[in-house]
């Protein structure tokens, strides 16, 4: 069509308005938007289409512009615009042509023959490859499935046509379309259009990040477990996915149609995906939605499912065989008779109206005793006295100089204004600024000037014990005074406090916040300042800090009483979180962040030189800097001259400790960090790279008193790369002490509420799974209220769970290897492994199980052997002693120190007696009656087992082990019960218990750490919850035992005797410490019990024993022993082919001597002669003991004449001990009078 002539009509808007029919976008749905905002750029950037455009000048100023396009066909069409402006001009011009192609229909086919934008983009198919499955994600979240529809149009003339795939969701109307030559490339680019609308979609209804896949849906990673999980319900089901390969249609090669068949018939939406595997999972996908519609009451119980599996289906385990003798039921029975008969406590419901609010106890840490008023003004003018001498003393002008050329003296009249005027301040001191060392200086000292230096003391607190000690003798130094007069420190297990009138003390963060969680007032009584050093690093202790001063302060300024200054410091930290987090309201109501001071550093020049340019390697003696290695004062001396000292160092020195002489950094770019996986219960220890903030710290370090330089072994693209602080340690952790503290502060709200209020808090998810367990030990409610139980362990320095294992120990009278078991939770590992000698460590450690088949027992016997060698031959002989046996001193002596402390505690708790050094029996913890047990083997298993249950597995075939909420996990290499790869493993249906899961370095096997074997009848009496159906018994759902018909009823009668009798015991913990006259041991009943136990235990030990002398026999003794395998439980009731070097002779034990059962004490400990298992024993002194593979195979021994060939037949006899009724024959032969 050719255009008007210029000399009849000027081609204008306004002309081509008139004389064209304008398109509308309903009539080009596909077309890009410029089509109608920009004619010029839809035919300039338009695939497919060429266009140009060339002027001419007419007379009156007027420009035409003529613009040729050539179509996809070839076919070239023209078209002009007029106007006085060129722009203008060639608008109008390509408008007019846009219009011509409209008009003759050629448009439609241009737009709808084009290839859509993107489908080209290489990175963009790449990253979207899987997003038409994502698509059927997301709208299966909604119970729904996509629509999707494929059409090949025709190209003009020999062009190939383009595939065109529309998808669409009509429940929120979504539609999108594209275009491609390819029909995957399609498929891709309309589903990320899809992706677009969705989020337009979302905004719209105010919400946010758009979720594809959700735990709690159907999603194409669980719907085929859907299925699985219906079969167990539907047995005579089938179902499979037919599928065919598309065929008849260009470019459909690798494209398939599936369909899901439920028992033969069609179930849910066809589906046809380019790739059979993403055929057949969309198609379970669309059959899942359906089946959800059809059996709606499965999918709750479905979602439970892979909850407890961590988002896998847990295979159900065949029921092992119990082997519960008559032996053991006769011992069941005559127990449960003795308790009865001294009578069984009230249940819960009986007992509810006697329950009562415990007090918490009070600190270990005195309150502050407030100085006489009458006092505080002499105080004060001593004080004054003494920095004015200070001041004036010319002997110190060199000490003063050197503080006053500290950048923080020089901000003195800043750093003074912020903390006076603001009720919380921040103030950033960069490296060698003096921050920790100036700023309490500081607020003392301008006290003291102002005389009222009486009235201020200052608590400052470092993460780490070393650092406030050594900062708080630096501060001595530079005062000219000694430790404990103005300056002193607080860490655990050692203090030096200042006097009180005029102080400053260092504490560690877990210090103050003990004190503050037991009486935040008697904490806080006298003190004007509260310095919390080093924020920056955000651990447990330091973000539950500031939540409990940030109610602590509101709750002050409430009830009125005297407002404490708090400061918050660090060289590299957050600023706008800390200060939005204690934002505080003007007088206006505006809420506005607290005030930050920022004073630079005093270092020397520090050159960073990263991997690439490091040329020369350093070659010196080391010294090592570590939280736990002794003697750590020797980094901070100095070194001979002509030798280099070189540091190897954890991170422990990234702040607070100064080394003047460092000059060189070198830093690896990593650190290893712990991260608790909440769902799983698995903790990792990670090797992660480091943040700025660590990496500015371990900058810090060199130039603090000369040029220094910084190696980075990472480069400067790795270095801006990293995230600019580490993650909190709240985000990383366990959350069950937490929980508990916070419950025991008596704060009325949630916890997830109290914790929402971090400065980041942790997800629901993690605070829930917490909660989970702490309901599953009985320390929480089920509306979080606190037990009896919970309060006793929210004041125990150890894990929830490894608490109740030490309350039961002293039930069971068997406290002192469960202590040290608990104990040693919080305290690295006494056993060390140096790489060069590892083989040779590890052959050591397993010598400390002493065939108990016990990675918890090897951990006891190293621990009490050195303690005995330590009070027996003193310290030098236990740090031999240590040395031989790769065990590391400084973690012995902090867990001696640790169970102590709980020995203290459980004292104060009026759980058990106070204990004078010589009532002890040698060093053992407690009474020697609470620990008539402690030798017995069996009941330290049944223990263990109760303490850290669920930890427990079952062996599965092969090396597998399955564990309550894992189909497969392995042991860890440093057990006694690991095996190489040519061992088979352990037998089928072997149960252990173990400390901790960990993944291992490349987090594909999930491995069992310190692990222990356990009989299945620990687990049936000290497990979960049982449920019984016939002679299976299953503990919490998931692990069944077949147990003999005769031992079923009393089985689960004797545990719910053990849970009546332990629950009343826990119940009466708050009785007991208002009347203060009884000890937790002190029932009757639970002592029958307990007498009980142990018997039952013992004969079950016995079991196998018998059954492996058997097959000893059997083999012979040509065949020689050798090492057996750690599950050879035969041997793990016996300890005298190892003993231990605890002197016992002089000691009565009554009962609790027989051998058999107990791991004995009283011979000189050898480590040779491992393969003599028996030594001079009986092993078997019950002459009728059968080897029974099954109950009942054998004839039941007779029982006549009363007790005539039972297991009871032994001296005084323990039936008739029970029967008698009397305290004093009830078979506890202790050398002490005394009951409690």
């Amino acid at each position: 069509m050719r255009g008007p002539s210029l000399k009849t009509e000027i081609v204008d808007d306004i002309w081509l308005t008139k004389n064209f029919e304008q398109p509308q976008p309903d009539d080009y749905k596909s077309a890009p938007e410029t089509l109608f905002t920009n004619p010029k750029t839809f035919l300039w950037d338009y695939k497919g289409i060429a266009a140009k455009s060339s002027f001419a000048s007419h007379k009156g100023g007027i420009y035409r512009c003529t613009v040729i396009a050539t179509l996809p066909d070839r076919t070239k069409i023209e078209a002009c615009g007029d106007a006085k402006n060129k722009k203008i001009a060639e608008k109008s011009a390509c408008r007019h042509l846009v219009l011509k192609l409209h008009q003759n229909g050629m448009l439609q086919g241009i737009v709808n023959n084009t290839e859509s934008a993107g489908v080209h983009d290489k990175e963009l198919l790449s990253d979207e490859v899987d997003a038409k499955m994502d698509i059927y994600d997301y709208c299966a979240r909604f119970d729904a499935v996509p629509t999707v529809n494929v059409r090949e149009t025709k190209g003009p003339g020999p062009r190939k046509g383009l595939f065109e795939v529309t998808v669409g969701f009509p429940q929120q109307n979504i539609l999108a379309t594209a275009r491609a030559s390819e029909l995957k490339n399609a498929e891709i680019v309309a589903c990320v259009e899809f992706k677009r609308q969705a989020e337009e979609f979302h905004s719209k209804q105010g919400g946010s990040t758009i979720i594809l896949k959700d735990i709690s849906s159907i999603n194409s990673r669980n719907a085929r477990k859907f299925f699985e999980f219906f079969k167990v319900f539907d047995r005579q089901a089938r179902y499979d996915v037919e599928l065919k390969q598309t065929s008849g249609r260009r470019g459909s090669g690798g494209a398939f149609r599936a369909q899901m068949m439920l028992n033969e018939e069609p179930l849910g939406e066809p589906v046809e995906f380019v790739g059979k595997k993403y055929a057949e999972t969309a198609a379970f996908l669309t059959g899942a939605i359906a089946l959800k519609q059809i059996r709606p009451e499965l999918f709750p119980k479905f979602i439970e499912a892979l909850r407890l599996g961590n988002g896998e289906l847990l295979k159900p385990l065949l029921p092992s065989w119990i082997n519960i003798d008559g032996d053991c039921i006769s011992t069941m029975t005559d127990t449960l008779h003795a308790v009865r008969r001294i009578g069984m406590p009230p249940s819960q419901d009986e007992e509810d109206w006697m329950e009562q609010e415990q007090a918490r106890n009070s600190s270990r840490f005195g309150p502050r005793k407030a100085l006489d008023p009458a006092f505080v003004g002499v105080k004060s003018k001593k004080l004054l006295e003494s920095y004015e001498e200070y001041l004036n003393d010319p002997k110190l002008e060199t000490l003063r100089s050197k503080r006053e050329e500290l950048p923080m003296n020089q901000y003195r009249a800043k750093v003074l204004d912020i903390v006076n005027n603001n009720a919380v301040s921040i103030i950033v001191g960069a490296t060698g600024s003096g921050k920790t060392t100036q700023v309490p200086q500081i607020l003392l000292e301008e006290a003291i000037k102002n005389g009222t230096g009486a009235n201020c003391n200052i608590i400052c607190t470092q993460p780490r014990r070393i650092a406030a000690t050594s900062v708080a003798a630096r501060v001595a130094v530079e005062r000219n005074e000694p430790l404990q007069k103005s300056i002193g420190y607080q860490v655990r297990f050692d203090s030096k406090l200042p006097i009180p009138g005029g102080s400053v003390t260092y504490c560690t963060t877990g210090i103050l916040l003990q004190q503050l969680r037991n009486s935040a007032d008697e904490a806080l009584d006298g003190i004007t300042h509260l310095v919390i050093d080093e924020v920056h690093e955000r651990d447990i202790l330091i973000d539950f800090l500031l939540i409990i001063l940030k109610r602590v302060m509101h709750d002050r300024m409430k009830r009125g009483l005297p407002e404490v200054k708090v400061v918050l410091m660090s060289a590299t930290m957050d600023t706008e979180l800390f200060a939005s987090y204690f934002q505080y309201k003007t007088a206006d109501g505006r809420l506005v962040p607290c005030p930050n001071l920022s004073v630079p550093g005093r270092t020397f020049p520090v050159k960073e030189v990263y991997l690439e340019e490091i040329q020369d390697a350093l070659h010196a003696l080391l010294s090592m800097l570590h939280s736990s290695i002794p003697n750590q004062n020797e980094v901070f001396e100095d070194v001979l001259e002509g030798r280099r000292k070189v540091i190897l160092s954890t991170n422990i020195a990234e702040t607070s400790v100064t080394i003047p002489d460092v000059r060189y950094v070198v830093d690896s770019g990593k650190l290893r960090e712990k991260q608790y996986e909440q769902a799983r219960r698995i903790t990792q220890l990670v090797c992660t790279w480091i943040s700025k903030s660590n990496s500015k710290q371990r900058a810090g370090r060199a130039g603090r008193v000369q040029n220094g330089n910084y190696y980075a072994l990472f480069s400067k693209s790795r270095s801006d790369s990293l995230r600019g602080t580490g993650l909190p340690e709240m985000l990383r952790s366990d959350l069950q002490e937490i929980c508990l503290d916070i419950k025991a502060q008596g704060f009325k709200d949630s916890v997830a509420q109290f914790l929402s209020e971090a400065i980041e808090p942790p997800s629901r998810n993690a605070i829930e799974a917490s909660l989970a367990q702490l309901r599953l030990l009985g320390a929480l409610t089920e509306n979080e209220g606190l037990t009896p139980l919970g309060r006793v362990l929210a004041t125990m320095p150890v894990e929830p769970a490894l608490g109740k294992m030490i309350l039961l120990a002293v039930i069971f009278r068997c406290l002192d290897p469960i202590m040290i078991l608990g104990s040693s939770s919080g305290v690295r590992d006494i056993f060390v492994a140096p790489p060069e000698r590892r083989a040779e460590a590890n052959r050591v450690r397993n010598s400390f199980v002493r065939d108990t088949g016990s990675d918890h027992m090897a951990l006891i016997n190293a621990f009490r052997e050195w303690r005995s060698i330590r009070d027996r031959d003193g310290m030098h002989a236990a740090h031999r002693f240590a040395e031989e046996n790769f065990l590391h001193r400084g973690a012995l002596r902090t867990l001696d120190a640790t169970t102590l402390q709980i020995e203290e505690l459980l004292v104060k708790a009026n759980i058990i007696p106070h204990v004078r050094r010589y009532e002890r029996n040698r060093s053992e913890i407690g009474h020697p009656s609470s620990n008539q047990y402690s030798d017995h083997v069996p009941l330290i298993k049944a223990l263990t087992l109760a303490g850290m249950y669920p930890n427990i597995a079952v062996a599965s075939g092969g090396k597998g082990l399955r564990t309550p909420n894992e189909n497969f996990s392995m042991i860890h290499p440093t057990s006694v019960h690991y095996t190489n790869r040519s061992d088979s493993g352990m037998p089928f249906g072997t149960l252990v218990t173990f400390t901790t899961k960990a993944k291992s370095n490349d987090g594909g096997t999930l491995l069992l750490r310190t692990v222990t074997e356990a009989r299945p009848l620990m687990a049936i009496l000290f497990g979960g919850k049982l449920e019984s159906s016939g002679t299976i018994v299953e503990i919490d759902g998931w692990l069944p035992f077949q147990v003999p018909p005769p031992a079923v009823k009393k089985t689960n009668e004797f545990r719910m005797c053990l849970d009546r009798l332990l629950g009343h015991a826990f119940r009466s913990l708050s009785e007991r410490n208002l009347r203060g006259n009884n000890f937790l041991a002190d029932n009757r009943a639970r002592e029958a019990f307990a007498e009980g136990l142990v018997e039952l235990l013992k004969i079950d030990s016995q079991q196998i024993t018998r059954r492996a002398v058997s097959a000893e026999r059997e083999r012979g003794s040509a065949s020689g022993h050798g090492r057996n395998q750690p599950w050879d439980t035969g041997r793990q009731a016996f300890g005298g082919n190892r003993n231990q070097s605890f002197d016992r002779r002089n000691q009565p034990r009554g009962r609790g001597n027989s051998g058999i059962g107990f791991a004995r004490r009283d011979q000189p400990f050898d480590r040779g002669n491992s393969g003599e298992r028996f030594s001079s024993q009986n092993p078997m002194p019950r002459d009728r003991s059968l080897d029974r593979s099954s109950f009942g195979q054998d004839p039941a021994p007779q029982r006549g004449g009363g007790n005539s060939g039972s297991s009871f037949q032994r001296g005084s006899g323990f039936r008739r001990e029970l029967s008698a009724g009397g305290r004093s024959d009830w078979g506890f032969n202790s050398s002490s009078g005394r009951r409690f």
